[in-house]
């Protein structure tokens, strides 16, 4: 059979890599075999029945949305944001919501 040799080399690149698809395999059967183009490559995939698709990858189940917390009096919970563009030797304090912000004058931050 004409195309036995084919046949054995993509028998042996799907067992060895079975979730590549007819790309990657002919990608890499080209580069040890220049002579087989990628019509013949195919033609001899399908008549195997390995052209299926493959399983996709399954996805998390979604998450409960819950609502964001907003605290009851100001100054209950503060979030600091370290990246300021204006000022680099200070740094802002932001209550939730929005409600105010500090800015405050930040320690000597010096590598040594």
């Amino acid at each position: 059979m004409r195309d036995a040799e084919l046949i054995a080399a993509i028998a042996g690149f799907v067992e060895a890599h079975p979730s590549r698809g007819f790309w990657k395999c002919s990608d890499q059967l080209r580069k040890t075999h220049p002579d087989w183009n990628p019509k013949r490559i195919y033609r001899v995939y399908k008549a195997m029945k390995l052209n299926l698709r493959r399983a996709a990858k399954r996805r998390l189940p979604k998450r409960e949305r819950v609502a964001l917390y907003i605290p009851a009096l100001p100054d209950a919970v503060w979030s600091v944001d370290w990246v300021h563009p204006i000022i680099p030797d200070t740094y802002r304090k932001v209550a939730p919501g929005g409600l105010r912000s500090v800015h405050v004058k930040a320690q000597d931050r010096s590598c040594r």
